[in-house]
């Protein structure tokens, strides 16, 4: 019964995870040279970013995902996953795709805000998983500072 149970997780978090990057990736890709031709508040390595760090939290999604799937009492974070995703999916979309770059402003924090909160939740029911999600957090937060300093020049 274990085995299913972590086959189980695994594949929420699989799916959870890969429809948000699939998305964000399909919305992101509608003008490429939108971000690209941004000017940046800070000296900040798109290449490094998109190809190095962004990987690594999509592992970090999957694992913590899975693993609170997996852990009864953090079962119901999985509904606050799916919330992110989905901000995250319609950051692309306003950001990208739109080029609504103050809407997007506000999605991110309040992303942001949900990332803090769960933060909250697993230092109160699982403190390793709480240690775990704090690289994607400390990433929201690059993305709040970035949005801001990109909101000032726009």
């Amino acid at each position: 019964m274990r085995l299913y149970i972590k086959m189980l997780s695994l594949s929420i978090a699989l799916s959870v995870v890969f429809c948000m990057a699939y998305f964000s990736e399909y919305f992101a890709i509608a003008d490429g040279n939108f971000y690209l031709n941004l000017i940046k508040p800070i000296s900040f390595d798109v290449n490094i970013f998109f190809n190095t760090i962004i990987p690594l939290v999509y592992v970090i999604y999957i694992t913590s995902i899975a693993i609170s799937v997996y852990h009864r009492e953090t079962r119901k974070t999985l509904s606050l996953w799916i919330v992110i995703a989905t901000l995250n999916i319609a950051w692309c979309a306003f950001f990208f795709r739109f080029k609504l770059v103050y809407l997007a402003q506000e999605l991110v924090i309040l992303i942001l805000i949900l990332m803090v909160y769960l933060e909250y939740l697993y230092a109160r029911k699982n403190l390793k998983l709480s240690i775990l999600i704090l690289p994607i957090t400390l990433c929201y937060a690059l993305a709040v500072a970035l949005s801001f300093g990109i909101i000032k020049i726009v």
